[in-house]
Parts: structure tokens; C-alpha cells; sequence
């Protein structure tokens, strides 16, 4: 229910400019000439292409918390709550490169199927 959505995001902004700029993302690839699910009733547009889609910006505020969570101690525990797998934590070198291709708008970061990191070029 739409109103419930805008009651529960008013006193988290935040949370209304990254869900208003995905939903403009997706509606862009879904609406698009060129899209390849142009003709399906039920949209199934990938996550890493609706956060490419999306000014860098808004991308990092999606991608870099998600990174954050592979070595944050106090964030892995709550995660480990709801994805209860080993999740491999890339060296340092590669969280500073991906964290510089992220801000280069080079790439985006999502959970994959193992619920482990999965870099897409963008």
C-alpha cells in the first residue's frame, strides 16, 4: 500500500530517495524502446542493472553499506541472522579497488545466489 510506504519512509528520507531513485532506474529500463523485456507483463529486470541504471551516487549509497557488511564485525552477526553461510571477506586491496571502481561508476555490487559478493560491470 503506497500510503503505508510514504507514512513509514517520512522520518527516513534516506530510505525515500534511494527507493524513489531505484524505482525511476527501473521504470527507465522497463519503459525503454530498446528493452528487452519490453514485451512481458511481468517485469523481471535484473538488480545489477537497475543499480547501474541509477546516478553513481545513488549507486554507492546501495553497493559501499553492502560492502561495509562483509567487515564490519557487529554488522556480519546480524547478517549471519538472516544468511546463515560463510561469507568470504575479500582482502583489503580488493575492498579499496572496488570501492574505487564503485566511485569511478565502473561496477556495482550485489549479494548472488550464495549470498556472497558479486560484482557486475556497469
Amino acid at each position: 500500500d503506497v500510503e503505508r510506504f510514504l507514512e513509514a519512509t517520512a522520518s527516513h528520507p534516506q530510505v525515500l530517495k534511494l527507493s524513489r531513485s531505484y524505482a525511476l532506474a527501473y521504470s527507465y529500463l522497463s519503459l525503454s524502446s530498446e528493452a528487452e523485456y519490453k514485451d512481458r507483463v511481468d517485469l523481471d529486470v535484473v538488480t545489477s542493472r537497475v543499480l547501474g541504471a541509477m546516478p553513481i551516487e545513488d549507486r554507492q549509497d546501495y553497493c559501499l553499506p553492502l560492502l561495509e557488511s562483509f567487515y564490519d564485525r557487529s554488522l556480519s552477526r546480524t547478517l549471519e541472522n538472516y544468511y546463515p553461510v560463510r561469507r568470504n571477506r575479500p582482502s583489503q586491496a580488493s575492498r579499496e579497488d572496488l570501492e574505487k571502481e564503485l566511485a569511478a561508476g565502473k561496477c556495482v555490487i550485489t549479494l548472488g545466489d550464495d549470498f556472497q559478493l558479486q560484482r557486475t560491470v556497469a
